[in-house]
């Protein structure tokens, strides 16, 4: 989560400013702390530290820095999970939308790229004739299954955050990864790298 201190007033207006911006989520995986005296702002997270000057920055824009800070701090999490995954199960919601599948693909090539085997896995026929085009014509990567095969040491679950909720992984199963930004109104299960942000409009949004 973000925490603001030093110059009153400049902290109050960040605060405001990160507020406004709907960032004000807190986190497991990553938190900022700015300190902000009359020479700049020191931001100190995941990243480690960033020393920003404080000539000519208004409130605004040093909370764009934290937000950007925040953010990199989240990618940086999400490559350590990564890299220490050899095969890699990705489970998007049944009856998947092209939001689902995007997301998913994106987390395969993803994992992919740190050196992990990764899968997409989903239940369920793929609705509308739209839906259906998005797939073929992208040769979107999924396999439509009744369970999650074996052999996999990790999982995630993307573009829903309960395993065994509209999903095909059974229920109270660890998983590893969780990426969302449906509104959920609880806690998902705790996961090495969780990120849901209902204020998002779609999980492709996040992914990208």
């Amino acid at each position: 989560m973000f925490a603001v201190s030093g110059e009153p007033d400049l902290a109050e207006a960040v605060t405001r400013e990160l507020v406004r911006r709907g960032m004000e989520v807190s986190s497991r995986n990553a938190d900022v702390e700015i300190l902000i005296d009359s020479d700049g702002a020191l931001l100190k997270g995941t990243l480690g530290e960033e020393r920003i000057e404080l000539a000519g920055l208004t409130s605004a824009s040093l909370a764009e820095h934290a937000v950007l800070f925040y953010t990199k701090g989240y990618a940086l999490r999400l490559r350590r999970v990564l890299s220490g995954i050899e095969s890699l199960a990705v489970v998007v919601h049944n009856y998947p939308d092209p939001d689902a599948m995007a997301s998913g693909w994106a987390l395969k090539v993803l994992a992919e790229r740190f050196g992990a085997q990764a899968e997409v896995y989903y239940h369920g026929r793929v609705g509308r004739a739209s839906n259906v085009a998005f797939m073929r014509r992208l040769g979107v990567p999924m396999t439509e299954v009744e369970s999650v095969p074996e052999g996999h040491d990790a999982s995630a679950l993307v573009d829903c955050a309960f395993p065994g909720e509209n999903n095909v992984l059974p229920k109270g199963v660890d998983v590893d990864i969780v990426i969302d930004h449906h509104s959920t109104g609880r806690n998902a299960k705790a996961a090495k790298f969780s990120y849901i942000r209902e204020r998002i409009g779609s999980c492709s949004t996040i992914m990208t």
